[in-house]
C-alpha cells in the first residue's frame, strides 16, 4: 500500500509522541529505586511468582500479565522491567490517542491531544498508578477508532482485548458498542460479541455478573464535580491545578457548543459525549481508588478529542501551544511526588524484619495492608493478603501487621501475656498474632471504644473479609 506524504507525516508524528511519552514516564520512574504506584508491587509480585513458581500468586486472567511477562524475557530485573513496561504503555497510550484523533479530524490541531497528554500530570499519575487500566484504555481507544471507521474486525478484536485486560474498560467498551449499534444493529458482530463475552465471564478477572457487587456504595445522591473532588483528594502542585482549570475550561466550551450553539450530534460526537458523561458522572462517590476516581482519570483524553472537533486554530497558534506544552512538560514531571507512592523503603525494611523475627513454619500467612502485603510476597517466602482471614481459618498460624496504632492503644486493651506477643517492626508498624488481634478487637468492641476502631479502619488495616467477587477462582490460602 503506497503511503502519501500526509500519512508519512502522521506516522512520524505518532512515533515522535510515543517516544517522548515513553521517555518522560521512564525518567520519572527512575527517580525512585522502587516501583511506582500502590499497585506497582502487585504486578511485580505476580510476574515474579509466574517465572519463579510457574503460576501467578493470585489467579487472574488479564493481558497485563503476558505483557509484563514478555517484557521480562528481555529485561530480567523485575522492578526495572515494570518501570520500562509501564513507560512503554504510556507511549503507546499517547500514540493511540493521536491516531484516534486523526481518524476523527485530519486537522493539524489533532497534534494537541498527544502533546497535552505528554504534559498532563493527571495522565502521568494514571500511567504510573494503574498500568492495567492503561492497557485497557489503549484497547478501548482503538475499539472506538474501529467503531468510527466502521471496521468491524478491529472493533470486535479490541472489545475482546478490553474484556481480557480490565473489567472497567471492558464494560465501557461494551456500553459504547451498544450505544453505537443501537441505531444500526449488525447481528454479524453483535452475536459474536455477546457469545464471547459470556464465555470469557467464566474466567477469574474477566467481567462477570458478580462484579456488579463492586458498584455497591459507589453512588451518592448529592452531586459532585470530579475535577474539584480530585483536587480535594490528592495534594496537587500549581501546574497540576492549572491542568484541572484547563480541563474545566474545555468542559465549559464543550457545553457551550452543545447547549448554546447547538451543534448537530453526529455519531462521532455522540460516542465521545457518551464516553465523557459516563466518566464524569456527578453522582459517583469520589475518593482515592473509588470507581468515580478511576473513571475520572480516563476522561482527559476523550475531552481533548472532543475539543479539537469544536475549535480550529491556525498553524502558528498550534505550533505555539505545542511548544509551550512541551516546555511545561519538563516542569510538570515534578508534579508526581514520592508522597503519591507507598513508603516502599519502609515496607522493604519490614519485610526484612519478618524474615529475621519469624518463621514461615510458624506463620505461613501474614495479614497486612495493600502494597506491604505484596512487598512481603515478592521479597520473602511468606504468603500475605490484605484482607481479614475467614473465620474457619487456622488463626494460630496467621500473623498480622498493624499500622497506625500506638503502643499505649494495645496496652489499654491487652494483658501482659498478650502484650508480650507484640513486636515493633518499624515506626508505626507492629506484628501481632491473629489470635491476639482478635482478642484486641473484641475488647475494643466491648469497651465501645469507637474512636480507636475508627482509627484502625482509617489507617488501612485489613478488617473486612475478601468479597465474593474477588474470591471467585482464587487459590485457597486458608488450608490448616
Amino acid at each position: 500500500m503506497a503511503w502519501n506524504s500526509e500519512n508519512n507525516r502522521s506516522t512520524w508524528i505518532g512515533f515522535f509522541c510515543l517516544i517522548l511519552g515513553f521517555s518522560r514516564i521512564l525518567f520519572i520512574s527512575l527517580q525512585s529505586e522502587y516501583v511506582n504506584g500502590w499497585d506497582g508491587y502487585y504486578y511485580v509480585m505476580q510476574i515474579h511468582s509466574w517465572f519463579t513458581h510457574g503460576h501467578l500468586q493470585s489467579l487472574d486472567y488479564s493481558l497485563i500479565y503476558p505483557y509484563f511477562g514478555f517484557i521480562h524475557f528481555f529485561i530480567p530485573d523485575y522492578e526495572f522491567g515494570h518501570k520500562f513496561g509501564t513507560a512503554l504503555l504510556g507511549g503507546i497510550l499517547i500514540w493511540s490517542s493521536y491516531h484516534l484523533t486523526r481518524a476523527i479530524t485530519p486537522k493539524l490541531i489533532s497534534i494537541l491531544v498527544p502533546i497535552f497528554l505528554i504534559f498532563s500530570p493527571t495522565c502521568t499519575y494514571f500511567l504510573l498508578q494503574f498500568p492495567k487500566n492503561t492497557l485497557g484504555l489503549i484497547f478501548l481507544i482503538l475499539m472506538i477508532k474501529g467503531l468510527l471507521t466502521k471496521n468491524q474486525t478491529l472493533t470486535f478484536l479490541f472489545i475482546i482485548l478490553s474484556l481480557l485486560t480490565h473489567r472497567v474498560t471492558g464494560l465501557l467498551a461494551l456500553v459504547l458498542f451498544g450505544i453505537t449499534m443501537i441505531r444500526h444493529v449488525s447481528l454479524k458482530i453483535v452475536i459474536p460479541v455477546v457469545m464471547v463475552t459470556v464465555g470469557l465471564s467464566l474466567l477469574p478477572g474477566i467481567l462477570h455478573i458478580s462484579d456488579f457487587e463492586r458498584l455497591t456504595g459507589q453512588f451518592q445522591v448529592v452531586p459532585q464535580f470530579s475535577l474539584l473532588s480530585f483536587n480535594n483528594t490528592l495534594e496537587l502542585d500549581t501546574l497540576w491545578r492549572l491542568e484541572l482549570i484547563l480541563i474545566s475550561i474545555i468542559i465549559g466550551i464543550i457545553l457551550f457548543q452543545k447547549i448554546i450553539v447547538g451543534h448537530s450530534l453526529n455519531p462521532k460526537r455522540i460516542l465521545l459525549l457518551s464516553t465523557s458523561l459516563i466518566l464524569l458522572f456527578p453522582f459517583y462517590v469520589f475518593e482515592a481508588g473509588s470507581l468515580g476516581f478511576r473513571l475520572f482519570l480516563l476522561a482527559p483524553a476523550f475531552l481533548l478529542i472532543l475539543i479539537v472537533m469544536e475549535i480550529d486554530l491556525n498553524q502558528g497558534a498550534i505550533s505555539f501551544l505545542s511548544g509551550l506544552l512541551l516546555i511545561l512538560s519538563l516542569f510538570s514531571m515534578q508534579s508526581y511526588k514520592s508522597q503519591l507512592d507507598p513508603p516502599n523503603q519502609q515496607f522493604e525494611l519490614i519485610a526484612n524484619r519478618l524474615t529475621t523475627d519469624y518463621s514461615t513454619d510458624d506463620y505461613p500467612i501474614v495479614i497486612a495492608r495493600k502494597s506491604l502485603a505484596e512487598m512481603i510476597i515478592y521479597k520473602t517466602d511468606f504468603d500475605a493478603l490484605n484482607w481479614s482471614p475467614p473465620h474457619n481459618a487456622n488463626h494460630s498460624r496467621i500473623l498480622r501487621i498493624v499500622n497506625g496504632i500506638e503502643y499505649f492503644d494495645f496496652k489499654k486493651h491487652l494483658n501482659l501475656d498478650e502484650m508480650a506477643s507484640l513486636n515493633k517492626l518499624s515506626l508505626g508498624y507492629y506484628a501481632i498474632p491473629e489470635e491476639t488481634w482478635n482478642k484486641f478487637i473484641l475488647k475494643i468492641a466491648q469497651a465501645k471504644d469507637h474512636k480507636l476502631m475508627n482509627k484502625i479502619a482509617s489507617e488501612g488495616n485489613p478488617i473486612e473479609n475478601r468479597p465474593l467477587y474477588l474470591t471467585r477462582g482464587k487459590l485457597n490460602k486458608w488450608k490448616n
